[in-house]
């Protein structure tokens, strides 16, 4: 969970971030990849974790 409100909080200052640097489109959706890219991981670590 605190790897979740971490995670939270850091897409929180990139979007800021992203806001007063005025990020074109592609920027946003490349951001998106990056973030799904890095949900997978931490799912896929979660998982391990769980299953041992």
């Amino acid at each position: 969970m605190a790897m979740d409100g971490q995670g939270r909080a850091c897409l929180e200052g990139l979007r800021r971030w992203g806001q007063e640097a005025g990020v074109c489109c592609l920027d946003i959706q490349n951001l998106i990849l990056l973030t799904k890219f890095v949900v997978f991981i931490i799912m896929t670590v979660e998982s391990y974790l769980c299953n041992g």
